[in-house]
């Protein structure tokens, strides 16, 4: 057998440096943020439908243009999460979208020092890993390995304990001062 790849479509909005997952519950591609033509940075989200091949854009937007994110599916939370961008502050930034809902929300979670161009992928038991992002403090490269466990956030806001479990980076817990409201 021979792989093909052949053109299935074009986006309406972004076409580099976005981040894209596949929603098993809508059998459709939703692209976050990017670069457009004419290099406008992007607060848009397509949605892509393979059957007919079609792109459009969401009602809802990113709270800023973002470039450089990543994105999973979350089949545990029937989400996405998208991490990190620059421009600052959307670096430090977690979104949680949601497509049943057409609503898009930053998590209290912070993203360690601010991350861009990054790499995510959805583990086992819940976890995302966030793999070599480049910190936007000086804009070098790093081969940090962030652990996130998506936290159920009602308002008002869980105690800060709770929240301290959703990150690690490896095997050692984030300190409370990178929290949001901590000092």
């Amino acid at each position: 057998s021979t792989d093909i790849v052949t053109t299935a479509g074009t986006l309406k909005s972004a076409q580099t440096s976005t981040s894209a997952v596949w929603n098993p519950i809508t059998s459709r591609a939703y692209v976050f943020g990017g670069v457009a033509i004419g290099g406008s940075a992007s607060d848009d989200i397509d949605e892509y439908d393979p059957v007919t091949k079609t792109t459009v854009i969401r009602s809802e937007k990113l709270p800023t243009t973002r470039i450089g994110t990543s994105a999973i599916w979350n089949p545990v939370t029937s989400k996405v999460y998208i991490f990190g961008a620059i421009p600052v502050p959307a670096a430090k930034q977690i979104l949680e979208y949601d497509a049943s809902t057409m609503t898009v929300a930053v998590r209290p979670e912070t993203l360690p020092g601010g991350v861009y161009q990054d790499g995510a992928a959805y583990g086992h038991s819940g976890k995302v890993y966030i793999f070599g992002p480049k910190d936007t403090n000086n804009s070098s490269y790093t081969n940090n390995i962030f652990e996130f466990v998506p936290c159920t956030v009602v308002p008002p806001p869980p105690p800060l304990s709770e929240l301290i479990s959703c990150w690690s980076v490896g095997s050692a817990t984030i300190r409370p001062e990178t929290l949001p409201g901590t000092t």
